[in-house]
């Protein structure tokens, strides 16, 4: 999938709700709950930042990916991208609230 395919096919206001329903929260100097909107702009900026066009060669042969916020993204060799949101899998006080953990993603790696 082509990056704006990924961002298309992902389930940001999945993602939204449930940061809503446990109040996960983006800090810095203040902490908030970004909107759909503003989590879209930044997967994008994720996902252009590890684009392996202008890269070298050894760089070219392997897989990229980094995560921030929750939102993790991917880029193969041959420059297909892939996008997950990186839930708290462990997170005990979570698992004590019964909080259902969504697994929410798209693009490659992901693809049926």
């Amino acid at each position: 999938m082509t990056k704006d395919e990924v961002i298309e096919a992902f389930d940001f206001e999945r993602m939204h709700d449930y940061m809503v329903a446990v109040n996960w929260t983006w800090g810095g100097s203040i902490s908030y709950i970004p909107s759909i909107y503003k989590m879209k702009e930044f997967a994008r900026e994720l996902l252009d930042s590890i684009d392996i066009d202008g890269k070298d060669q050894n760089e070219r042969d392997e897989s990229q990916f980094t995560t921030s916020g929750g939102i993790m993204v991917f880029c193969s060799f041959n420059r297909e991208f892939g996008l997950r949101f990186d839930r708290p899998v462990n997170d005990r006080r979570l698992i004590r609230k019964g909080v259902k953990i969504p697994t929410i993603e798209a693009g490659w790696m992901y693809e049926e």
